[in-house]
């Protein structure tokens, strides 16, 4: 992914193959200076004199709110789950 090769630390879940498409996750939001809302940086294509930023406390709590609905919805047998082996 882009932010990987420029170093820019952004989570994501997308690895989880057959579980979550591209984007689905929506971990990796990111807000782009001059747009409203968020944008999901694995599937934003880049453009000349963008800025975006990767870690404010809104993103933050925004990831939150993602990973707690995540998980809401998740059986939690991941210690057992025969993925766990694939990873």
């Amino acid at each position: 992914m882009q932010q990987e090769r420029l170093g820019v630390d952004i989570p994501t879940l997308c690895f989880l193959k057959d579980i979550n498409e591209i984007g689905d996750c929506r971990m990796c939001i990111v807000e782009i200076e001059g747009r409203k809302g968020f944008a999901t940086s694995c599937i934003q294509k880049v453009e000349e004199g963008m800025i975006v930023k990767t870690n404010t406390p809104e993103i933050m709590e925004a990831r939150h709110v993602i990973l707690d609905l995540i998980i809401s919805n998740h059986s939690k047998d991941c210690l057992t789950c025969t993925r766990l082996r694939k990873l």
